[in-house]
């Protein structure tokens, strides 16, 4: 084969996919599934003939999307998986006659839809940022006890972890308090109220890594300890949301 020839090679046609290369041009679910993420991949036909494409997580909120007239057959698909009882017959054996492999997960029945996905407009587009607050704090915060079961074994570096795994912790219990406020959810401060437990959870998970005679005793964050937290974080919580505030 000559240069050329190598660079058709696998490219099926057509390199682009139209709305013309479509006997059913009606708008619906053309793709649906997910990526390794587990986030929501949907490609859709709009009212107005164009090809939207959205990525959104569990929530509903926004990743990423674009809307156009043609589509890359190779860019059609998720990296994990798609659902071929939501997924649209034409357009996948059209992807299959441009040499793209499916991934298929199991097929189950479904009832018929026009869309199965959620579209643009159902989507709240929020970056991810808005759902990030710093809580930081010290490894005297904790307030291990000297006593502990394997306490000995915490040098510099293992301290150190702690203190990230409670930090990770704290984060996610602030991320769901700021979902909730978006979604205008009810009783946010339950996330708040969770810290303690969340953080203990952490603590504990991180401990029997280098502490194996730690068996049931978990560990538990002190009264005072679980105040400062729980503080701290809804400070940053509560600015986070005045800063969303000033921007809208």
């Amino acid at each position: 084969m000559n240069e050329a020839q190598f660079y058709q090679l696998d490219r099926g046609l057509p390199k682009l996919i139209t709305l013309q290369d479509l006997t059913d041009k009606s708008p619906r679910t053309l793709v649906y599934g997910y990526n390794c993420n587990r986030d929501t991949w949907h490609i859709y036909i709009t009212a107005d003939g164009q090809f939207q494409w959205v990525l959104y997580d569990f929530d509903g909120f926004l990743i990423d999307e674009y809307k156009t007239d043609s589509l890359k057959p190779s860019d059609c698909l998720p990296d994990k998986r798609i659902y071929g009882q939501k997924s649209d017959f034409e357009f996948c054996q059209l992807l299959m006659h441009c040499g793209q492999s499916l991934p298929f997960t199991t097929f189950t029945a479904v009832e018929p839809a026009q869309y199965y996905g959620k579209r643009r407009e159902d989507l709240l587009a929020v970056r991810p940022e808005a759902f990030e607050v710093e809580v930081e704090l010290d490894y005297e915060t904790l307030a291990i006890p000297s006593n502990y079961p394997g306490i000995f074994r915490l040098d510099s570096y293992r301290k150190q972890l702690l203190v990230q795994a409670a930090e990770k912790a704290i984060n996610g219990q602030t991320e769901g308090c700021l979902r909730g406020w978006f979604k205008e959810r009810p009783d946010l401060d339950r996330w708040l109220a969770n810290i303690p437990g969340a953080v203990s959870r952490a603590i504990s998970q991180e401990l029997t890594r280098y502490t194996p005679e730690l068996g049931d005793n978990q560990y538990q964050v002190p009264f005072a300890s679980a105040e400062i937290m729980v503080t701290a974080a809804r400070d940053a919580v509560n600015a986070k949301i005045q800063q969303l505030k000033a921007a809208a």
